[in-house]
């Protein structure tokens, strides 16, 4: 076989894979050529929108995890506080004798150990919830 004839017989066999269904000839290739690039397209934009929300979450999730860290701390701080008085309030209270006048004053110490003990109390309780 001559290289003429098996040139033209490749050529022949490359137009033999386009088969063509509508009747029109070389119209199917440029179309299919669009589906792909349409698919694709499609493909990249719900790709970049799943990206979107998981990014959207994690900041939700950290958000989330700041606030209840926060919370706890403050918790804990305040739990401290308020043990820290009682103690304070147990060390005045053992300070005092038995024969101390019940008409006299509160001392100062006392009144402002007292106060601290009610604004810890309170304190405590807000963050707890």
């Amino acid at each position: 076989m001559s290289s003429h004839a098996t040139l033209e017989h490749a050529e022949h066999a490359a137009h033999a894979g386009h088969a063509h269904h509508d009747g029109h000839g070389h119209g199917d290739g440029k179309l299919s050529g669009k589906v792909v690039g349409v698919t694709m397209a499609l493909i990249a934009v719900l790709l970049a929108f799943c990206a979107a929300m998981v990014g959207s979450e994690r900041n939700e999730l950290m958000r989330a995890m700041i606030e209840q860290t926060q919370a706890h701390s403050d918790y804990t701080s305040a739990s401290t506080k308020f043990r820290l008085i009682m103690l304070d309030l147990e060390k005045q209270r053992g300070a005092l004798t038995p024969a101390a006048n019940a008409d006299a004053a509160p001392s100062p110490v006392l009144v402002r150990l007292l106060r601290l003990y009610l604004d810890y109390s309170s304190e405590k309780t807000l963050s707890n919830n």
